[in-house]
């Protein structure tokens, strides 16, 4: 994952209107690169996170549909 993200990256952080910071005080955000590719699809689709429901996220079902295939493709 070193390469998706190398040192002096330009990203731009996306968060929702309705929660943009966890009950931890974490920015809850979608993280694009230059290149418009978003790190979160990125993260999921290689298993190193998952959809968490417990906050409002417009994107929610989009990243369950990535997680359910990529567990899918690891077996």
């Amino acid at each position: 994952m070193h390469q998706l993200l190398p040192m002096d990256t330009e990203i731009t952080f996306i968060t929702e209107v309705k929660n943009e910071i966890d009950l931890f005080g974490r920015t809850l955000a979608y993280v694009f690169t230059s290149d418009n590719t978003c790190v979160n699809e990125k993260l999921v689709i290689n298993g190193f996170a998952k959809p968490y429901n417990k906050y409002y996220s417009t994107q929610l079902s989009k990243y369950q549909q990535l997680n359910f295939a990529a567990k899918a493709d690891s077996k």
